[in-house]
């Protein structure tokens, strides 16, 4: 059957709603989740327009969390030359 919908922080929610094909439920607490989930509160899907979209935008935070575990642990910038 496959993912239908994903519930994730409500900062995060436009860039998960790039995925096509799945309801991106923003959300701000553990509460609103579970309200949710019950029927008891109504969450509308996150909506975006793929049209101004750029991979561009994207290239940054990519190679932000390539290199955040060397950055948290202060280990030496090397290129990936210098590790082969």
């Amino acid at each position: 059957m496959g993912i239908r919908g994903i519930i994730v922080p409500r900062e995060n929610a436009q860039e998960a709603a790039m995925v096509k094909a799945i309801d991106v439920i923003p959300v701000e607490t553990l509460p609103d989740v579970i309200e949710f989930l019950h029927g008891r509160k109504r969450i509308e899907p996150v909506q975006v327009d793929r049209r101004n979209f750029s991979v561009s935008s994207m290239i940054i935070p990519l190679i932000s969390m390539k290199y955040m575990d060397r950055i948290r642990r202060k280990e030496p910038w090397k290129s990936q030359r210098q590790e082969a």
